[in-house]
């Protein structure tokens, strides 16, 4: 076996700082709540030197830690207080030099006299910058309280939206979405479908990580972003409902929770559906083709589409003593969709029709996913930052599409209509054992992770078996087997002296591919050693501002849509297919952040991607068959320099403003036909929101955004502009939350033009698409639990599989 032990890496970094890092005065503590026993975040700690007066502070991290370091010897004051809570004080004496005093577990009671009207002069900061991550604090943004959490994604940093309301991560398409920290089969076919029912509300906070330390599996090229619910919930029981309706683009959705604990049991829930129309799109494509052969394609295609998706998710926890936490979680999720489509097709070349023919298709696709997960999670009596972690995981999903084609009105054109049939499942099992544990001033991590995968497909064509029915034919199915196993080792480190923080740790993946068709009896096997490092360096300013810099390398493994050599030919001039002889892409990345969080919010990341083999969709076109395909492939070099930035900053004592954006150059080279090409082009957007309480319960809230469009390796989208405004009321004791809200009010409908070029061709794809958008939406929050659910601090998170990519 190609690994490298875990444990003999972690002895040599434990050597590392045992033989050559001094210590120093550190005093630290970690705050929980005296009636929950969670953790605090975001609690004000003031130190004050008795000697030298020296005064300093800080606050409570996400796990209620705070620390100080580089303290004199004598006697320290510590002051404890926190919105909400009583204060406290505490002292430390320091007799020497080296001395690491803990003050362990630090209780704040709850304030139980209630006022009539308080005045909060200070709220957590909307957005955080930690070591290799930055997180938005939605449970501070007005606007989540009456939003779904697709809607407040493009008020995220470093995260955006396209013309069709797909996700991008630093202008990206390929990354991994988690939810608290684990992969969920429902965000597998469609994500914004699913988010578009999930209320903001429910959320506490969007972590995007740029530079995922090496615990996690190697995959998605532009990082993670995590979706971490709200957890600390207080008093009997707790829930809330949800309902919107959007047109006359999309639909209506709604979704609801509900969490209860009693005694060692907890259970949580959560379930939503949405019904997404997409009314008739009008749509034209043109195609020039090069060389001796030219002709010009034109087509003229009117487009409908209906999305219905549910989900349902379970989470149990046992807590059977302060040191033993089992917990399962069970996520069932299901999609239907139907299209239809008219076109009408003309092939000219010198003026003279030399093909034409009118198609109707009609297409059937539905998708469901299963995934069941057990952790078991153990914390040691003499040590409580010693972490042990056992995670068992199945992943099912399903995906199933039919399309009938009918051809009609033909000039020279005897391509037969046709039905065409996908069938696809992918499924895999996960073994992980993690353990945590703390030296002195470093945390040191190490685990095992083992997955079984399997992608299969079952396709096929056939011709009109009737005048009313289509049957397969049989000698057209094909299948398709696609199996990896992964062997995965990680260790890392970190360091926090409060002034410095450092992050380091090395993953390695051992990957074996064993790709076949049943139907030719043809194998394709492959196995790679991949070795990732990482590393992360947060420099702290001082106690508002902070710099940090990161470089990891990542792996891009295919999926099963980049893999599955099925062939669309719903439109018959234009084939789509995978490509089982794609390789896994490797790209190294490198950041420099600078953040500033005070009352003018400031945020800074340059940025640096490169590769020599990222997968991207390519199109070539045959002159034979007057056919252009479009496959996945290994390209040459690309290169994204960017810079990103936020800030916000509150105008008056009711109107704030938050200004995001993004600024890159990609630069693609790839070969084709034995030709060098070189495709570059500027990639941007900016996006500038304002939210003003016009009185105690009603907020205004406006927002413009400017994209700059997409960019693949042949082409780019045409920019866009997109404005809304809102309004919503707060109702029932702040329980119930309602809104409404209009999207583009001054343009009715957008163009979105997508233009492709190679040395054979020239294509331009124009729609016209709804873009006036109504949306009315309401939330109501009810009951209160006495304790929070536990949830365990290390599971399972398959990111390893990359979704399509694009700059």
């Amino acid at each position: 076996m190609k690994f490298i032990s875990v444990i003999s890496f972690l002895s040599i970094l434990v050597s590392l700082h045992t033989n050559g890092h001094a210590q120093e005065n550190v005093v630290k503590g970690r705050i929980i709540d005296s009636i929950t026993k969670q953790p605090l975040d975001f609690v004000n700690v003031y130190l004050k030197s008795e000697k030298y007066g020296q005064t300093r502070s800080s606050q409570s991290k996400d796990d209620g830690s705070f620390h100080f370091s580089k303290l004199n010897a004598g006697h320290h004051s510590f002051k404890l207080s926190s919105v909400g809570y009583k204060s406290k004080e505490l002292v430390a004496n320091i007799s020497g030099d080296n001395e690491i005093t803990d003050l362990g577990l630090i209780c704040l009671s709850p304030e139980k006299n209630q006022l009539k009207e308080v005045t909060v002069t200070g709220e957590k900061p909307l957005i955080k910058h930690e070591i290799d991550r930055i997180s938005y604090n939605l449970e501070a943004d007005p606007d989540s309280r009456s939003s779904s959490l697709l809607e407040m994604i493009k008020k995220v940093p470093l995260l955006s939206l396209d013309a069709d309301d797909n996700i991008q991560l630093k202008g990206n398409t390929s990354f991994k979405i988690l939810i608290d920290g684990r992969p969920s089969s429902m965000l597998e076919r469609s994500p914004k479908d699913i988010l578009r029912s999930i209320p903001a509300s429910t959320i506490r906070k969007i972590e995007v990580i740029t530079n995922p330390p090496a615990r996690y599996d190697g995959e998605g090229l532009a990082g993670i972003i995590n979706i971490v619910t709200i957890k600390k919930m207080t008093d009997g029981y707790n829930g809330g409902l949800y309902s919107s309706n959007r047109f006359p683009l999309g639909g209506p959705a709604a979704g609801g929770s509900l969490g209860i604990k009693a005694g060692k049991f907890g259970i949580s829930a959560n379930s939503g559906a949405s019904l997404y129309h997409n009314p008739s799109i009008k749509a034209n494509v043109s195609r020039l083709t090069r060389g001796i052969d030219q002709a010009n394609l034109t087509q003229q295609q009117d487009q409908e589409q209906e999305t219905r998706s549910v989900y349902f998710g379970l989470e149990l926890s046992y807590d059977h003593d302060t040191l033993n936490l089992i917990t399962a979680q069970f996520n069932i999720n299901g999609n239907v969709s139907d299209n239809h489509e008219v076109q009408e097709s003309v092939m000219s070349k010198i003026g003279e029709v030399i093909q034409a023919y009118k198609l109707r298709n009609a297409g059937e696709g539905n998708g469901n996913g299963t995934d069941v997960s057990m952790n078991y999670q153990r914390q040691f009596k003499n040590d409580n930052s010693r972490l042990l972690t056992f995670s068992y995981r199945y992943y099912l999903f399903n995906d199933r599409s039919d399309k009938r084609i009918n051809i009609s009105d033909r000039v020279f054109y005897t391509a037969p209509s046709m039905l065409q049939t996908n069938k696809s499942r992918s499924y895999e099992q996960t073994l992980q054992a993690d353990y945590v544990q703390r030296l002195g001033d470093i945390n040191v991590e190490g685990g095992l992770k083992v997955i079984s995968r399997r992608n299969t497909s079952r396709f096929g064509y056939g011709t009109v078996g009737g005048t009313e029915t289509m049957e397969a034919h049989p000698g057209s199915l094909n299948f398709f087997n696609d199996r990896q196993e992964i062997l995965a080792s990680y260790g890392s480190l970190h360091y926090d002296s409060g002034k410095w923080g450092i992050k380091a740790g090395l993953r390695l993946e051992q990957t074996d591919v064993d790709v076949k068709f049943v139907s030719t009896d043809t194998d394709l096997s492959k196995s790679y050693l991949s070795m990732l490092p990482s590393a992360s360096l947060k420099y702290k300013i001082n106690e508002a501002s902070s710099m940090t810099m990161g470089y990891s390398r990542r792996i891009q493994r295919p999926g099963i849509y980049q893999l599955n050599p099925f062939t669309d030919r719903s439109n018959p001039d234009f084939e789509i297919s995978g490509n089982p002889e794609i390789k896994p892409a490797m790209y190294n990345s490198l950041e420099l952040g600078f953040s500033r969080t005070k009352m003018l919010s400031i945020f800074l990341n340059l940025s640096y991607m490169f590769s020599n083999s990222m997968i991207f969709r390519i199109s070539s076109y045959d002159p034979v068959s007057k056919v252009s395909r479009t496959t996945y492939r290994n390209t040459g070099q690309t290169k994204l320099p960017g810079i990103d930035y936020s800030i916000k900053y509150p105008l008056t004592g009711r109107t704030t403003i938050t200004l995001n954006g993004k600024v890159a150059y990609g630069i693609i080279k790839r070969n084709e036909n034995s030709q060098e090409l070189k495709h570059g082009g500027l990639v941007y957007r900016y996006y500038a929101s304002a939210t003003h309480k016009i009185r105690d319960k009603w907020y205004l809230s406006a927002d413009v955004l400017l994209n700059g469009g997409n960019l693949s390796a042949q082409g780019q989208s045409n920019a866009f502009i997109v404005t809304s405004f809102k309004a919503d009321r707060t109702l029932i004791k702040d329980k119930l939350s309602i809104s409404a809200m209009v999207s583009n009010p001054f343009t009715k409908f957008r163009i979105n033009t997508v233009e492709t070029s190679s040395p054979d061709f020239n294509q331009t794809n124009d729609s016209r698409i709804y873009f006036r958008v109504f949306n009315f939406s309401a939330h109501y929050r009810f009951g209160m639990l006495k304790d929070a659910i536990k949830k365990g601090k290390r599971g399972i998170k398959n990111d390893d599989i990359s979704g399509n990519s694009g700059l």
